[in-house]
C-alpha cells in the first residue's frame, strides 16, 4: 500500500520524519476512518508543521543568551555594589586602634597579683615551664588567657620548676 509523502522542496523538511510521523498519523487516521468510510480510499497522512531549523533557532538562542548574559552581568554589578556598601560600612564600625602597651614597671615595683593587660608590657620575654606558657617581666610573672575571642595577660604569682 501506497503512503502520500508531502515534501516541500526548501521547506526543511525531513522526508524520513514525513514518512515516519505519516505512518504513525495514517495508520491512527486509516483505523478511524476506516470504520466509517470506503475501505478502497487512500489513507490520509497528516503531517505537523516542521520544528524551526538551525538557521531559525540559532538567532532565538544567540538573543535569548545575550539576555542571560546581561541579566547575570546586572546581578554581578549589584553583587558588587552590595559587597562595597558592607565593605564600608565594616570599615566604619571597624573598633579604634588599641591603645599603646602600658609602661614598663619602674626597677622595683611590681604588679599587684591579677592585674589584666590587654597588650604585653615592654620588655617581657617568652617562657615555657612545663606545659604553660608564661611571659616574665622583670619580677613579675605574666600568663595569657583567652577573654572574649583575644588575648589578655594577668599577673600571677611565680610558677613552680
Amino acid at each position: 500500500m501506497a503512503y502520500p509523502v508531502y515534501v516541500g522542496g526548501n521547506s526543511g523538511w525531513d522526508a524520513g520524519a514525513v514518512i515516519a510521523g505519516g505512518l504513525v498519523a495514517g495508520a491512527t487516521a486509516g483505523l478511524v476512518a476506516g470504520a466509517v468510510s470506503n475501505a478502497n480510499a487512500p489513507p490520509a497522512v497528516i503531517v505537523a508543521a516542521p520544528a524551526p531549523s538551525a538557521a531559525t533557532a540559532a538567532p532565538a538562542a544567540a538573543d535569548q543568551a545575550r539576555q542571560s548574559a546581561d541579566a547575570a552581568q546586572s546581578a554581578a554589578s549589584e553583587a558588587q555594589q552590595a559587597a562595597r556598601q558592607a565593605q564600608s560600612a565594616a570599615a566604619a564600625a571597624a573598633p579604634q586602634p588599641a591603645s599603646p602597651p602600658p609602661a614598663p614597671t619602674p626597677p622595683g615595683a611590681r604588679y599587684a597579683l591579677g592585674t589584666r593587660f590587654a597588650q604585653l608590657p615592654e620588655g617581657c620575654q617568652p617562657e615555657r615551664i612545663g606545659p604553660i606558657s608564661f611571659d616574665h617581666c622583670g619580677q613579675d610573672w605574666l600568663q595569657p588567657v583567652m577573654e572574649g575571642g583575644t588575648v589578655a595577660w594577668i599577673a600571677v604569682p611565680p610558677p613552680l620548676g
